[in-house]
């Protein structure tokens, strides 16, 4: 979809999300970002945590990278979490991601433990 139409991508990947489109969901909910994106300054209050959770993200991954597919799968479910409670314009399936991936990093987790006791 990127290469075929950029401006529709970044349009729904960044600018749906940021509440900085015309487009009202009827999906809503009253998360942090949703709440700080309206009042005064409150946008600009939301962008600064967006992007210290993104400098967070990168730089836990520099500092110590994970060692498995399941650990890096639950460091971006964290990740996903802290993005999802703090875009203005929230939609509860946006929380479906960090679901799927704690998931797969619990069962990988699971997984190597179980085999570690064998």
């Amino acid at each position: 979809p990127i290469l075929v139409d950029p401006h529709a991508a970044w349009a729904n990947l960044v600018e749906f999300p940021a509440g900085r489109t015309p487009a009202v969901s009827p999906a809503d909910a009253p998360s942090v970002g949703h709440l700080l994106g309206r009042l005064p300054g409150g946008q600009a209050i939301d962008a600064a945590l967006l992007a210290a959770v993104g400098l967070a993200l990168l730089w836990s991954l520099v500092r110590r990278p994970p060692a498995t597919v399941g650990a890096a799968a639950g460091r971006a479910a964290v990740a996903f979490v802290a993005l999802a409670l703090l875009v203005p314009a929230t939609r509860t399936g946006y929380l479906v991601h960090p679901a799927v991936l704690g998931a797969f990093a619990w069962a990988s987790w699971r997984e190597a433990d179980i085999s570690c006791r064998r």
